[in-house]
């Protein structure tokens, strides 16, 4: 059977498939990070024998992920700490020590003989009335051994005086609410489950990949009533009974070993949502709260200091009274009132803080509070922006009922002027001042609302340009206060570009009517949604037109391969025969080609073509216009 008692971690470095670690640290500085608030630890000493390089009985533990309920902190078992480590896949794991031991304290609980001790002692310095921390027991002897006589054996001695006239040494690892202590027979799947882990049997396939233990208990509270500023024995101790086969272990949670002040600072203020005190209007109250209710029948006195940036009966009035009572049959004391004074220094923010002092020597404050001091009641109301014509309520996140509003006349402003949310319309950028106050201490802030008007004027106008055709129409866009565009050309075309230039249906006929097309261009600021539109109508009064034979025959009738529509002098003209070979090119092309052969960009006025069919590519100078086509040459 083996005796659990408490151990620190000095393990190394193992992990628990990524979640849960073990590892070897020094058994001082293990112990002393179990100190949490209103205590002090000292006198380390242990003794844990046994245990190979790399197997030590002792070490500390990381459960970032929570699997045995505590974050970390000291382990300590009957065989090697690492043992902890699942994945249970093993129903008897354990590290025999071949070690006998005793201890007056563990004997008075077992009478086998004990083996495999490990074994830490300190000393502890308390500041409160009661001294607690939390911890985790584990066994391979879950569940085999359960009433079987062999339960390994723990315990966590408290010695000392523990006032009332009871002194002497206390067992804290017991069952909660009862004396019995935690052992396999005292807490398992029939006795007191609700603090029992099941963690199988350690079979394969195993169900736990964390830990090895076939059971363990849930999070534990070890505690006991102490008296202030006094120095206890503890003595954490674990050990085997009857022979070291199984392992036990004890895991006890860093930075629990506490104990807790029995008041507590609470602060308020005239107006609670503001946050904290406003100088000259909203008032802050400090207020001492008990934290224990089995000493409501005490009335308890305490110190107070006043610390902080702010300063005392200069930043706010001074508090005469340093000692504060809680009566008894009361849980708070009096509220201590900060009232802060109103001064022309741009201190932003200054903070009073509310130390309980420590009847302790050397202990910090039994309890801070802190407060914050502004200069003023602080209201921001958003600026705004809306679109030239159209209009927007102010302040629309406001909660009416929490403060009041009064906002300076103006005619671009209507509803009312004492509304919350007022609805401005102002056809230029204008701002708008306004007097908040918070209705539950009078503060006021002011602030002024700026609603900035944008614009979005469209506009356009047009012409041909030399370098397309007359069907071509270059748009310049004369838009301000805007990022996109929306083109339509009134022949069910459109475009996004700013500056377009469109090509209009192109029929190849001679003397056309008139076209007349009705264009509109849609402006839009893309982030604040405003827009405009303009429209205007291109009116095509000329026509392009492009041939598809010559007579090159000297009467003076279709002579030449004319375009119409184009500006001479400046497109590319090539020809091509049916084999595909260049038979004539022109750049800067004059509408005079003849059906004669071109030799370096030079017509032979005494090479003809002969009659037939030839090709031809017409582009405009940018290379982004050209016509393709066919040309049957007859003399």
């Amino acid at each position: 059977m083996r005796v659990f008692l408490l151990i620190l971690f000095s393990c190394i470095s193992f992990a628990l498939h990524a979640q849960l670690t073990v590892s070897e640290q020094n058994i001082n500085a293990s112990v002393q990070a179990l100190a949490g608030e209103g205590v002090k630890i000292s006198n380390v000493t242990s003794d844990c024998g046994g245990g190979s390089f790399g197997a030590s009985p002792h070490g500390v533990f990381d459960d970032p992920f929570g699997i045995t309920g505590l974050d970390g902190g000291l382990i300590l078992t009957t065989g090697a700490a690492r043992n902890v480590l699942g994945p249970n896949d093993s129903p008897s794991d354990g590290q025999d020590n071949f070690s006998q031991a005793s201890d007056p304290h563990l004997n008075y609980l077992v009478s086998d003989q004990l083996y495999d001790m490990c074994k830490v002692e300190f000393d502890i310095e308390v500041t409160h009335t009661e001294l607690s921390f939390n911890y985790v027991f584990g066994s391979e002897e879950y569940p085999e051994y359960v009433g079987k006589g062999y339960n390994d054996a723990f315990g966590f001695f408290v010695s000392g005086d523990f006032g009332g006239g009871v002194s002497g040494t206390k067992n804290l690892a017991v069952v909660p609410g009862s004396n019995y202590p935690v052992s396999v027979d005292n807490i398992n799947d029939y006795f007191n489950y609700k603090y029992y882990v099941n963690n199988g049997l350690g079979a394969t396939p195993y169900s736990n990949p964390f830990i090895q233990y076939d059971g363990y208990t849930r999070p534990l509270v070890a505690r006991t009533n102490v008296l202030p500023c006094e120095t206890y024995h503890v003595k954490l101790v674990i050990a085997d009974v009857g022979d070291g086969i199984l392992d036990s272990g004890v895991l006890i949670e860093e930075g629990s070993f506490q104990s807790n002040s029995p008041v507590k600072v609470e602060v308020a203020y005239d107006s609670e949502r503001l946050g904290a005190a406003v100088e000259g209007c909203n008032d802050g109250y400090f207020t001492l709260v008990r934290t224990n209710e089995f000493e409501l029948d005490q009335t308890k006195d305490y110190v107070i200091e006043l610390n902080g940036s702010a300063k005392e009966g200069v930043d706010y009035l001074e508090v005469l009274e340093k000692t504060i009572t809680i009566p008894a049959g009361e849980m708070s004391s009096d509220p201590i009132p900060i009232i802060a004074y109103k001064d022309s220094i741009d201190e932003l923010l200054d903070i009073v803080r509310l130390d309980v002092q420590n009847i302790c020597p050397n202990f910090p404050p039994l309890t801070t509070g802190e407060m914050p001091i502004k200069d003023n009641y602080e209201y921001n109301v958003p600026d705004e922006i809306i679109c030239w014509g159209d209009g927007k309520y102010l302040n629309t996140e406001a909660v009416d009922s929490l403060d009041s509003f009064l906002w300076a006349d103006s005619p671009n402003l209507s509803e009312c002027l004492a509304c919350a949310s007022p609805f401005a319309s102002p056809v230029v950028t204008d701002s708008f001042p306004v007097v908040i106050t918070d209705r539950a201490s009078g503060c006021e802030a002011f602030d002024t609302v700026t609603v900035f008007v944008h614009k979005v004027e469209a506009a356009f106008d047009f012409k041909g340009n030399d370098e397309y055709t007359v069907l071509d129409v270059d748009f310049k866009n004369k838009t301000k206060g805007a990022t996109d565009y929306e083109w339509s050309f009134g022949d069910g075309s459109g475009s996004n570009e700013k500056n377009p230039i469109h090509f209009y249906p192109f029929v190849n006929e001679k003397d056309q009517d008139i076209r007349e097309y009705p264009v509109t261009l849609i402006a839009t600021h893309s982030k604040y949604g405003c827009k405009d539109t303009a429209s205007a109508v291109v009116v095509l009064d000329e026509t392009l037109f492009i041939p598809n034979i010559i007579t090159p025959n000297g009467d003076f009738i279709n002579e030449s391969f004319t375009v119409e529509g184009i500006s001479t002098g400046i497109w590319d003209f090539t020809v091509y025969n049916r084999y595909g070979d260049r038979v004539f090119f022109s750049s800067g092309y004059l509408n005079d080609w003849r059906g004669l052969e071109s030799i370096a960009g030079f017509e032979d006025k005494s090479k003809e073509l002969s009659d037939g069919t030839y090709f031809y590519l017409l582009e405009n100078p940018k290379k982004d216009r050209q016509f393709k086509g066919w040309i049957e040459v007859v003399r």
